[in-house]
């Protein structure tokens, strides 16, 4: 794993598994996708559902906490970014790190 700067990120190529980093704070787990002028995509790996739009997720994750009923998780919703601060700081999983956590999530199968 390292930690770069906004710029560098915006360098690394689509497929990078990474987080927004603050100092000694990670942040979700993303897949970044392309990157656009001033602004780039990334899908969260967590906290995405399959739905039709934000209105349709909230009404599904209202009716999942009352019935406990499961529900899939979207992992290829891809969305804009936005919110990012020019001083963003990027921690980016390197290949050992992706297989480090693949090797460990698959033992819980």
């Amino acid at each position: 794993m390292k930690i770069i700067n906004l710029t560098e990120f915006r360098g690394m190529p689509q497929g990078t598994v990474f987080c927004k980093y603050d100092p000694c704070c990670f942040g979700e787990l993303q897949i970044k996708g392309e990157t656009w002028d001033s602004d780039f995509i990334s899908a969260p790996l967590t906290g995405v559902i399959e739905s039709e739009g934000s209105s349709d997720m909230f009404e599904k994750l209202i009716q999942y906490e009352k019935t406990k009923e499961s529900f899939s998780l979207d992992i290829e919703c891809y969305g804009r970014d936005g919110l990012f601060e020019p001083n963003q700081l990027f921690a980016v999983y390197e290949k050992k790190d992706i297989a480090q956590l693949a090797n460990k999530l698959m033992t819980l199968l």
